[in-house]
């Protein structure tokens, strides 16, 4: 005998070039284009890792046919997002400071699936820092421009910390850049967060190596794009092996004679003392 309570299809994630995905509640149409970056996310519950792809969408609001244009109406960086403490955390940043240099969400909800839902972030045409870097930049960016840059970041990253937010990842790899034409020629750089941040396809993946016998020195080397094995220290994960010794240190204190893994640490550490010193890192890298 039917219940009466009113079901809801769950729907698998199932995204690929030219997939269309519509927003049941404004009608907007969302066609992904390419494919621009990844997403790692620790599941803690299962102790896996998952890896999401990141697209570059054109849209079309409802009312583009009665305008009559053959352009899109924009552009927008789309990702699958899983339940998790990050989505928390950008939605609390979103609503204490929408205006800020924090990249933000365009569209909390485009299409719910059965394991999370589909969301849309601004675009940002020339990618992360790091992917800059690792294409165009490969002796450094002018001083000038890290100055830039790094002002731009840390204007975000100060308004996390005056809404007692903790970044925690801030790294070249998560401040991203933006060319925009209309209405006027202008660059745009922001800060990534929490559930808006995403690797930049493309990006070197490089592997720090210390030497084992006195007198060599460290060397930095640009792996094979599917490495074997597990590199020593990925630059990708610089924000965890090069970040604050309280952080680094804080599993072990009670235990000095086990050596410490970058891959574990206590995100109760993490402080706006830690975040700065993030900041020296990323003017380093």
């Amino acid at each position: 005998m039917p219940s009466g309570k009113k079901l809801i299809p769950e729907f698998t994630y199932d995204p690929g070039l030219g997939k269309v995905f519509i927003d049941q509640n404004t009608g907007t149409t969302y066609v992904l284009l390419e494919i621009i970056g990844k997403y790692v996310q620790l599941q803690r519950t299962h102790n896996y890792n998952l890896l999401d792809v990141i697209y570059k969408a054109c849209y079309y609001t409802s009312d583009w046919i009665h305008n009559d244009s053959l352009l899109p109406s924009g552009y927008a960086t789309v990702k699958f997002i899983r339940h998790g403490q990050e989505i928390r955390q950008s939605k609390l940043a979103g609503q204490s400071i929408p205006n800020s240099n924090i990249i933000n969400f365009d569209k909390w909800l485009i299409q719910r699936f059965r394991q999370g839902f589909c969301v849309a972030l601004p675009y940002m045409s020339e990618g992360s820092l790091r992917y800059i870097l690792s294409t165009r930049f490969h002796n450094g960016l002018p001083e000038d421009c890290i100055a830039i840059a790094l002002k731009q970041a840390l204007l975000g990253l100060f308004d996390l910390h005056f809404s007692g937010l903790v970044h925690k990842r801030f790294s070249a790899g998560n401040i991203y850049v933006n060319f925009k034409q209309r209405p006027i020629s202008n660059v745009e750089i922001k800060l990534g967060f929490a559930a808006t941040i995403y690797d930049s396809e493309l990006e070197s993946p490089l592997s720090v190596s210390h030497g084992t016998e006195l007198g060599l020195d460290s060397t930095v080397t640009i792996l094979p794009k599917n490495p074997g094995g597990l590199p020593n220290l990925e630059l990708c994960k610089l924000y965890k092996w090069a970040t604050a010794p309280e952080v680094f240190y804080s599993k072990y204190e009670e235990d000095l004679s086990q050596v410490p893994s970058p891959l574990y640490q206590d995100d109760d550490a993490h402080t706006v003392h830690s975040d700065i010193w993030l900041v020296g890192v990323a003017a380093l890298e």
